[in-house]
């Protein structure tokens, strides 16, 4: 048994012979995960780096439990979606290791301690169901904060709008993290000049307004929010750890997590630094469910420790290559 502590802490020591110690435990005691890679015809003894690693299909959470070993749920996270759509269920062992996760990964990044930034969440389409692990993580920050303008404001944007006023006004340093949606509905309700506080956008459109690319929607958001820069956060229902943006649409990665980028048409071949490919990504805070998930994004590592998202696969395009789970 891999002790969660201990990973979090060795992660940032060895990565790769870690991931590859996890990947070993993962294949022993997780099943769907074991058929998956048998069915790919994969020796896990020749495995020794993690890019090598196969990785799952995000898919596989919307039809199966996945768990390495045998225990109970402390709580399911669910991704959003339209009515009528399949959703991934992420079982949860332990929902603290989850939040303290989140915890560490924030706090490295940001300049300030979390408790010294007021939290400012406008995340309607999260806060309109249950089981949101976003909703879950911005909470807890909001509960760290020593400002007590810190809150959720989905259903206020009037007094979303005074809060931020007042906060800067006061030199109060505030995050208001929003869905790019409601992001752009507040400013097409009141046009900002802001000094104290840092935007973080996540999870696109949603359905509600046309998508943009990254480059133009940041580009509106800068005009009417008055900033240089807008930040990014890149995470999933299906991941533990978090990646964060402060600009420019360049991601960094946290201790617990490694991306990999694979050829598009053979998902087993890993690209170079500066080529576009599909998204794969070792979490290995993701210790009691998977750790190593293909995703359906596109990116190209910038860096050996950042990336920049570039859109989403578009599955059509594939011909016979798409490495999926047998129902």
């Amino acid at each position: 048994m891999i002790k969660r502590f201990y990973l979090i802490h060795q992660a940032k020591e060895d990565f790769s012979s870690l991931a590859i110690d996890v990947f070993k435990y993962q294949y022993k005691y997780n099943e769907v995960y074991r058929s998956f890679v048998q069915s790919l015809g994969i020796d896990p003894d020749m495995i020794n780096d993690y890019a090598q690693i196969p990785l799952l299909p995000i898919s596989a959470f919307k039809s199966y439990p996945i768990k390495t070993g045998t225990w109970d749920s402390e709580i399911v996270y669910q991704s959003s979606g339209t009515s009528g759509v399949v959703r991934s269920n992420h079982h949860i062992r332990s929902r603290q290791f989850y939040l303290n996760n989140t915890m560490k990964i924030a706090s490295t990044f940001f300049d300030r301690d979390i408790s010294e930034y007021a939290f400012l969440a406008l995340l309607p389409s999260y806060m309109d169901r249950e089981g949101s692990s976003l909703i879950d993580m911005v909470n807890q920050f909001i509960e760290k904060s020593k400002y007590d303008t810190s809150g959720f404001y989905h259903n206020s944007q009037d007094d979303l709008i005074n809060v931020i006023q007042e906060n800067e006004s006061k030199g109060i340093p505030s995050i208001l993290w929003g869905v790019s949606y409601a992001l752009l509905d507040l400013i097409e309700l009141n046009s900002f000049n802001l000094n104290h506080t840092i935007i973080i956008e996540t999870g696109g459109m949603k359905g509600r307004r046309k998508e943009l690319s990254k480059a133009k929607l940041h580009d509106r958001l800068c005009n009417g929010f008055g900033v240089d820069q807008i930040y990014s956060e890149y995470g999933m229902t299906e991941l533990l750890s978090q990646c964060y943006s402060n600009g420019a649409g360049i991601f960094q990665m946290p201790v617990t997590m490694r991306i990999v980028i694979k050829e598009i048409t053979d998902v087993l071949t890993t690209q170079f630094i500066g080529k576009r490919g599909q998204v794969g990504i070792i979490d290995l805070a993701n210790i009691d469910t998977c750790s190593f998930i293909l995703t359906d994004d596109i990116a190209k590592m910038t860096s050996y420790l950042t990336f920049e998202l570039g859109g989403r696969v578009d599955y059509s395009d594939i011909r016979g290559c798409n490495l999926l789970l047998e129902t």
